[in-house]
C-alpha cells in the first residue's frame, strides 16, 4: 500500500507540474495576446487554445487517478502520510485542470464566441 500511495503522490505532483506549466505558457500567452486582435493569426490562436485545453484535461485525469491511487491506502491505513499528501495534492491538481480546461474561472470572456 505504501508504494501505491507514493506513486499516487508522484502522479499528483506531476499533474500539478503540468498545470503550472500550462498556466505559465499557454494560458498567459492566450490572455496576453487576447486572440481577438490581429496580433496572432487565427491558426496560432486555435493552437494555443487547443494546447491549453489538452494540458488542462491531462491535469484533471492525472489528479483523478492520483486521488484513486491515494484514497485506497488512506482508508486501509490511517497513518499513511504519503496517501494524505497525495489526496491533498490531487485535489489541487484537479482544481488546476478544471480552471484551465473548463474555463470555470474565466471572467475575461475571451472564450465566449
Amino acid at each position: 500500500m505504501k508504494t501505491l500511495s507514493i506513486s499516487g503522490l508522484v502522479l499528483a505532483l506531476l499533474g500539478i507540474a503540468v498545470g503550472i506549466y500550462n498556466q505559465l505558457t499557454y494560458v498567459a500567452a492566450y490572455h496576453a495576446h487576447l486572440c481577438k486582435t490581429d496580433i496572432l493569426s487565427a491558426r496560432d490562436c486555435e493552437n494555443t487554445q487547443d494546447m491549453q485545453l489538452l494540458l488542462g484535461q491531462t491535469a484533471i485525469i492525472a489528479g483523478c487517478l492520483a486521488f484513486v491511487m491515494c484514497i485506497l491506502p488512506a482508508l486501509r491505513n490511517k497513518k499513511s502520510y504519503f496517501a494524505f499528501f497525495g489526496i491533498f495534492f490531487s485535489v489541487i491538481c484537479v482544481l488546476l485542470g478544471l480552471m484551465q480546461a473548463t474555463h470555470m474561472f474565466d471572467y475575461t470572456g475571451y472564450f465566449v464566441k
